[in-house]
């Protein structure tokens, strides 16, 4: 109905200036300027609150700068209060609060005041926001806030997938990062993980926060897990785990009696041998010493291969393992007493070839309360008889006091040893 009188009355209006004109009328400026702002003022509701809002606000009602308070709409004069807001002085200077406090959250009134002395209200939410923070505080408080985002069920201790490294940070803070610490991790994140065999690698990256001239450092120690154990792997490290078992003092150099060979290996593989590079070795260990004359350097030990295959679902790989089997030296045996004269000789027999001193090693040891003493080494033989069987070996009384003694011998040459043979307890010697 409203809306029906106005524009009826606009009607009539136009149908007065109309009949002034075609009759020679003339109405003064002052009049028609009155006649029109009556009827504004009669129609007081036409004023919308987008058109009094200061443009300063944003859609969030947030103060981008001070505001613009108009002061009219036409002949309609606006009235402002700013009083509610306690960031904003009358004129719409804003007044933000200093950081890091919070927003400051208020209302300022607007009235348009009408002719006809009626007047319309509009209320508009202001947030005036606080002050920026300085670089060396916004570096600082970015430092606090960055973290890295893990793939989904990893963490620092484990990682296994690619990380995300901001590049930016609160504040408007601008992230670098080095990460050259850690070769599994790439500069944007990107992670590739070490093999089984190379092991899980632990290192620490970091990262640079700027601001301005300001800047600080943050550092993140991590673990790039490995990647599972593949066949590859398993054969690999079983391979270099793999070892043999020697008899007694053996080694690989000096090789007298049959080999332990491992036929299963790390990480669930299978180990075979080929032993057909060693004529002295067989598949199983077993070992066959040279044939001939221990005493012949030419023909006392045997060198060669046995190769080891280390296999695991339809992955192999293979070992060599250099091996020298040696002839052992005979035992020394039929040890007897022959004193002529003066001396005192040790003689035993079934010896072959020739033998000189150097090649025999003499220990001794006396019947004391608890048994006997320790094995001490007997004094340089004083004599010895050699080339024939039996070899004596004799000390004189100033060399080997008299006395209940027991001896044991054992032939070494060329680095290698033979078995200790132990005398018979020997009665005042």
């Amino acid at each position: 109905m409203r809306q029906l009188e106005f524009r009826n009355n606009m009607v009539s209006l136009r149908s007065i200036l109309l009949v002034s004109v075609i009759y020679g009328f003339s109405l003064m400026t002052g009049c028609q300027n009155d006649l029109l702002t009556g009827l504004e003022d009669y129609y007081s509701g036409d004023v919308r609150a987008s058109q009094v809002r200061p443009v300063e606000l944003d859609s969030f009602d947030r103060a981008l700068g001070d505001l613009t308070l108009i002061s009219q709409i036409g002949s309609r004069e606006i009235r402002w209060n700013l009083e509610e807001h306690s960031a904003l002085d009358e004129t719409g200077h804003l007044q933000k609060p200093p950081y890091p406090n919070p927003d400051v959250q208020g209302t300022i009134q607007a009235t348009v005041l009408f002719r006809n002395g009626k007047s319309q209200t509009f209320i508009f939410p202001v947030r005036v926001p606080a002050s920026s923070p300085s670089d060396a505080f916004a570096v600082s408080e970015a430092i606090t806030a960055l973290t890295i985002a893990f793939a989904t069920g990893d963490a620092a201790s484990s990682v296994t997938g690619s990380l995300g490294l901001a590049t930016q940070g609160l504040h408007s803070t601008q992230v670098s990062w080095n990460t050259s610490a850690l070769a599994s991790i790439a500069t944007d994140g990107a992670v590739l993980r070490p093999s089984y065999a190379e092991g899980d690698e632990s290192g620490t990256i970091i990262a640079t926060v700027t601001k301005g001239t300001e800047s600080s450092t943050k550092s993140f120690p991590l673990t790039v897990m490995s990647l599972p154990l593949t066949d590859s792997d398993a054969v690999t490290l079983a391979s270099t785990d793999l070892s043999l078992s020697f008899a007694g003092e053996d080694t690989a150099t000096s090789v007298t009696a049959s080999l332990t060979l491992p036929l299963i290996g790390l990480h669930g593989t299978t180990v075979s041998w080929d032993a057909s590079g060693h004529s002295s070795i067989g598949d199983d260990g077993s070992v066959s010493l040279p044939a001939g004359d221990w005493w012949d350097t030419n023909i006392n030990s045997v060198t060669g291969e046995i190769v080891a295959t280390v296999t695991k679902n339809a992955v192999t790989t293979t070992r060599p393992f250099s091996l020298t089997v040696v002839l052992l030296p005979p035992v020394a045996s039929g040890f007897s007493i022959y004193a002529p004269g003066g001396y005192r000789y040790l003689q035993f027999s079934a010896l072959p070839g020739t033998v000189g001193i150097g090649n025999y090693e003499f220990e001794y040891r006396r019947p004391s309360a608890d048994g006997f003493t320790a094995w001490a080494a007997t004094p340089p033989p004083g004599a010895a008889t050699t080339g024939a069987n039996p070899a004596r070996f004799g000390w004189t009384q100033a060399q080997l006091p008299q006395g209940d003694i027991q001896f044991r011998v054992r032939i070494v040459r060329n680095g290698v040893y033979g078995a200790w043979a132990e005398t018979p307890q020997y009665s005042n010697f």
